[in-house]
């Protein structure tokens, strides 16, 4: 029997099998206990805890509150985890714990598609411990997607009429932009991540668990970030902002915030596609970074529409709600593609 853990397991942390439906309601679950002979009602944390109208402050220990708080995150009960790591924080009396319990907190708020909650929240932390390592890359990356206010700019007139829009559903779409970057800035990203790439060994291969891509990560190519960050205020920001508003929490494109950014490549000889997921993102996009006849198939594949998209141009990026709207990377058949794929939304900040 093989198993695959969907959470960190501590050293010595006890591995049970639950002898009743975890899914069921406390009345339920001591139903069935009482049924099979066990005891009832049940002690435990969970039951203590929805017996008691899912208060945390009912639960004693801190380390069940964590266990209750991973409890939630595997079940996709993400606003009750963000509350029970809320709990964690108050408990806490260092820096560190306080931390911990902030980075869980902020990861739960970012699944619950919260964003400026969940930036607000690892801000706190981080003020509460600056050496935190995982709060400390939260800010890294925040430092190098950030534009002043200043260096956004109105989209040009006439931009939404040369986007090309495909309904997927009654609520979401997918855009397909004109080109926000010429082709010798794609060209330029393309050089500078190869070179980052070959400099460090090779691409990364095993930075996304789930869905492993071939990429370097833009923030450590300052050359591809440059370009990069003057297309985001100029175009790609005030673009998610003006055609997906409900998704951004109808934030302006200054308080947008890139969660991560990452050039792509697919090879039709290694990483040929990635299979079907959702990104943890409001908003995604993919940049276009060269275009066929470099490669043939490609593009991103979105099962509602039971087809792939891809950007008309280089330069040009597909637009899509990534976190709501499932898709997939479609297989290329000869060639190498490169994009830049970006996850963002909103962030907290005063309009």
């Amino acid at each position: 029997v093989d198993a695959i853990a969907l959470r960190d397991i501590a050293e010595g942390e006890e591995l049970t099998v639950a002898m009743v439906a975890t899914n069921a309601t406390a009345e339920g679950r001591a139903a069935a206990m009482a049924a099979r002979g066990l005891p009832s009602p049940c002690g435990c944390a969970r039951c203590t805890f929805e017996r008691a109208g899912r208060d945390a402050a009912a639960v004693g220990a801190a380390s069940d509150v964590r266990l209750l708080a991973d409890l939630a995150t595997e079940e996709g009960r993400h606003d009750e985890a963000a509350a029970l790591h809320a709990e964690r924080q108050a408990r806490a009396t260092d820096g560190a714990a306080i931390a911990d319990a902030g980075y869980a907190r902020g990861a739960a708020l970012m699944a619950a598609n919260r964003w400026a909650d969940a930036h607000r929240v690892w801000r706190e932390a981080a003020e509460a411990c600056p050496e935190h390592s995982l709060l400390a890359g939260v800010e890294a990356k925040r430092r190098a997607y950030s534009c002043a206010a200043s260096a956004f700019r109105p989209l040009p007139k006439g931009f939404a009429d040369a986007c090309a829009t495909h309904r997927l559903s009654p609520l979401h779409r997918v855009v397909v932009t004109p080109p926000l970057l010429s082709a010798e800035q794609c060209a330029a990203i393309v050089s500078a991540a190869e070179a980052a790439a070959e400099a460090r060994g090779g691409w990364t291969t095993s930075r996304h668990y789930g869905v492993p891509t071939t990429d370097v990560p833009l923030a450590e190519v300052p050359e591809a970030l440059a370009v990069f960050r003057e297309a985001w205020a100029r175009a790609l920001a005030p673009a998610l902002a003006a055609l997906f508003p409900d998704a951004v929490e109808g934030v302006p494109a200054s308080r947008l915030r890139v969660h991560d950014a990452f050039v792509v490549r697919y090879d039709s000889a290694e990483r040929r596609g990635l299979p079907r997921h959702r990104d943890e993102a409001q908003i995604s996009a993919t940049l276009a970074l060269n275009a066929p006849p470099a490669y043939a198939g490609g593009g991103t594949h979105f099962p509602a529409l039971g087809r792939a998209i891809d950007a008309s141009n280089v330069g040009g990026a597909v637009l899509f709600e990534g976190g709501a709207v499932e898709h997939a990377g479609e297989v290329i058949t000869a060639g190498t593609r490169y994009i830049v794929a970006i996850f963002a939304g909103a962030g907290e900040g005063e309009d």
